[in-house]
């Protein structure tokens, strides 16, 4: 399957952690967490392949710890070839398989589900006290989706503090490792194909690479039976429930960046705080990122909030609000009418980030000497009435590399450089040491002491 072979090309860190873990003579628990579809089950599955090791994977349903329990003692009955056996609690559970004197690797996905249904106490407390008295033959991986409950097992006052040894928080993919899915494609198709799609796996390996754009967004997103409009509309919509307000806050959000007054605003909701704590929800959730000019982070009033996945951005800026008009209209005719007349708009936002996470991987790589941060420049200049954001910066101890990223379908002319340029000139107070271009279709001319990426350098090997 391409999903599995690709998805492991972009997760090599993850997986050497994980494998090191599994051969690891001294190490007993391992906490993996991430959004649903994220690759954390497939992940934990390929670290197995080249290990021979009894390896038992449960998923934890949504009951209680009797019932979880009656169904993870069919699969230890099961694994190892026994007569049905049935344990009393947990404890007697791992204290069976630590008596088998053996190797095994068992994993409790969503783990959220069990703890929260617990009823014989505190869940965390009975895993810690499992824990401390497991052999290190025994691997316990407790895996999990509701990213704020696996973040509390980090926490200081939990009973589980401390007792990991692997620690993996998996995120959603960039946009270059996505594009590993996209078999065949252009540079400029991978662009955009990320720019709809993001960075889950689930998503991107849903892509047909024979159809253009415009029929993969039709088939998986606008269709009612397409795979990635049901992902959206009953998995996403199955964790949204949990937060009063979401579908609302994200479809105020859209492809856009807004600050909590503009949110509190476009809501007319009363000041009392709970839009805070939604929104704080969301965030922990890995729904929502909060942003900041790197030259602002401590003015309130420059941090803003954007829908952190692309997936979810074209979700709700294009699909929520409109699903009846699709049943009126048929697939083809809202894709022309709602769609089409505004895609560009959509993606030419979205490369800004693309070109952003380039210059991150760089850094990460040691490709950019004596940089300081990454991100965007926030001005003012009262004289001239203008303030705004420059969205591509690259901070140096002397000063400022300014990039500017354009999504056109031809050449950039030398004259919108050169007003490019001039502008950036005008901001007061930011040494600028350089300028670039990135151009999704290169340039008419190039200015001298100008820098210029051209577009297959994103998608060489970093």
């Amino acid at each position: 399957m391409i999903y599995n072979s690709v998805m492991f090309i972009a997760r090599r860190k993850e997986l050497e952690e994980l494998k090191n873990f599994l051969r690891s003579s001294t190490s007993k628990a391992a906490l993996i967490y991430g959004i649903r579809r994220v690759g954390k089950s497939t992940l934990i599955l390929e670290s197995t392949k080249d290990i021979d090791t009894p390896f038992l994977y449960y998923e934890c349903v949504s009951a209680n710890e009797t019932i979880n329990l009656t169904y993870l003692s069919k699969r230890v009955s099961s694994l190892f070839q026994f007569p049905s056996i049935t344990f009393t609690d947990f404890d007697s559970l791992f204290d069976f398989l630590s008596s088998l004197n053996r190797d095994v690797v068992i994993v409790l996905d969503e783990y959220q589900n069990l703890k929260n249904n617990f009823t014989s106490g505190d869940c965390d407390s009975f895993f810690q006290r499992i824990i401390d008295r497991l052999p290190s033959r025994v691997k316990l991986i407790l895996c999990g989706s509701y990213i704020s409950i696996m973040k509390e097992l980090l926490e200081e006052t939990n009973p589980l503090f401390g007792r990991f040894n692997l620690i993996s928080h998996v995120e959603v993919m960039d946009y270059f490792d996505s594009s590993l899915f996209y078999e065949g494609k252009s540079y400029i198709e991978k662009i955009e194909l990320y720019s709809v799609f993001g960075g889950l796996p689930f998503a991107s390996s849903q892509i047909d690479s024979t159809k253009s754009l415009e029929e993969n967004i039709k088939a998986l997103l606008i269709n009612p039976n397409g795979i990635l409009r049901i992902y959206s509309e009953y998995i996403l919509f199955s964790e949204l429930r949990k937060v009063d307000l979401a579908n609302q806050i994200l479809s105020t959000l859209k492809n856009r960046k807004l600050r909590y007054s503009e949110i509190e605003s476009t809501l007319n909701i009363n000041k009392s705080g709970n839009l805070a704590k939604r929104i704080n929800l969301l965030e922990e959730m890995s729904i929502i990122e909060k942003t900041y000019p790197i030259n602002k982070k401590s003015d309130k009033r420059k941090t803003f909030y954007q829908i952190k996945d692309n997936l979810i951005r074209f979700y709700y800026t294009f699909i929520y609000e409109y699903r009846d008009e699709i049943d009126r209209l048929g697939v083809n005719q809202f894709y022309t009418t709602y769609i089409q007349p505004h895609l560009n708009t959509f993606i030419s936002y979205r490369f800004e980030e693309i070109v952003r996470e380039y210059f991150i991987r760089q850094s990460h790589l040691g490709q950019l000497k004596g940089i300081m941060d990454i991100g965007s420049y926030w001005y003012d200049n009262p004289e001239r009435k203008k303030n705004g954001e420059v969205d591509i910066v690259l901070r140096y101890p002397d000063g400022y590399k300014v990039w500017e990223a354009k999504y056109y379908k031809k050449p950039i002319t030398l004259d919108i450089q050169l007003k490019e340029i001039e502008q950036i000139n005008q901001i007061e107070g930011m040494n600028v040491l350089s300028i670039g271009f990135v151009s999704t279709c290169g340039y008419e001319g190039k200015i001298n002491n100008c820098s210029y990426i051209e577009l297959e350098e994103l998608f060489q090997s970093l």
